[in-house]
């Protein structure tokens, strides 16, 4: 059971962050002031990655699927499910104000929008990488912005962390275009 317990902690900790993603995403849009409004746009996009992040943690149900025991192994397989399902539903959650901004600046021309989001959606998978590989918080660009920096020329700077970014960003944009179509994440 030690394993099941475990998880419990960094699981609410990565889920906190994506619903901090998701309240910078509603502040932003519910916002009027300027300098305000911009203050949450950018916690908005420094705090999104964190939603969908939460995909990236199932790379560690096998190994501890295979150390627990079978009783144990119902509770793991319903922790990494609603680790899944949490982070498609931030995700979906925390992006739709950003399509909402695209369709007011773009109006009709539906390219610029997909475009829009498909740049986006691999900006985001480098916030991804940056924060999986390099263990960047979304919070270090006010803590520690050189070290920020640093990473992130490390992480451009490397093939095949440039090669995760642009395989994650295509996983985003799938989970981005099927998901969108459901009711539930229609945007208006």
């Amino acid at each position: 059971m030690p394993i099941v317990v475990e998880n419990l902690g960094w699981m609410f900790f990565n889920i906190a962050l994506a619903f901090i993603g998701v309240g910078f995403a509603y502040l932003f849009l519910g916002t009027k002031k300027g300098l305000l409004k911009l203050l949450f746009f950018i916690l908005w996009l420094l705090f999104l990655p964190n939603t969908i992040y939460l995909l990236t943690d199932l790379q560690y149900l096998p190994e501890q699927f295979m150390k627990v025991n079978s009783a144990d192994k119902f509770i793991l397989v319903f922790e990494y499910l609603s680790l899944l399902i949490l982070g498609i539903f931030t995700f979906m959650i925390g992006i739709k104000p950003l399509e909402i901004v695209l369709k007011k600046e773009f109006k009709k021309d539906k390219t610029a929008i997909v475009l829009s989001n498909i740049a986006i959606n691999f900006t985001i998978s480098f916030g991804v990488v940056l924060g999986k590989v390099e263990r960047v918080h979304s919070w270090y660009v006010f803590t520690d912005p050189k070290g920020v920096i640093e990473s992130s020329i490390r992480v451009l700077s490397d093939q095949g962390l440039v090669i995760l970014i642009f395989s994650f960003g295509v996983i985003i944009n799938i989970v981005f275009f099927y998901f969108k179509k459901f009711r539930v994440f229609k945007f208006r």
